[in-house]
């Protein structure tokens, strides 16, 4: 994965700058989209895959039993990266599995 991301070095600054667009437009679909195209690798994709799920989603898994106790106290503000937030195994979608009510605020 590594020799694979230093052959991409130049891209950076163009992901770069669509992560910070999509970020601001608040497109979280749009984040986890381009997160995918960019660690997309044919030769390695059962690495990749591996790397993502130890990277994003199970950290989530483990995040949301952390913030239980948090939640429960009420008043809670809890700070993560916002690609934790989208998709099925998203911190969105555990929390409301727990009957959490996600809204978006801005």
């Amino acid at each position: 994965l590594l020799k694979d991301a230093l052959k991409e070095l130049t891209k950076i600054p163009e992901v770069l700058e669509q992560l910070h667009e999509l970020y601001l437009q608040r497109d979280l679909g749009g984040l986890l989209k381009l997160n995918e195209e960019s660690i997309k690798m044919d030769n390695h994709k059962e690495l990749a895959d591996k790397f993502m799920k130890r990277l994003i989603v199970d950290r989530n898994l483990v995040m949301v039993e952390r913030m239980q106790a948090r939640l429960q106290e009420g008043n809670a503000f809890i700070a993560d990266g916002a690609l934790h937030l989208p998709g099925r195994p998203g911190l969105l979608k555990l929390l409301e599995a727990r009957g959490y009510r996600v809204l978006a605020l801005y």
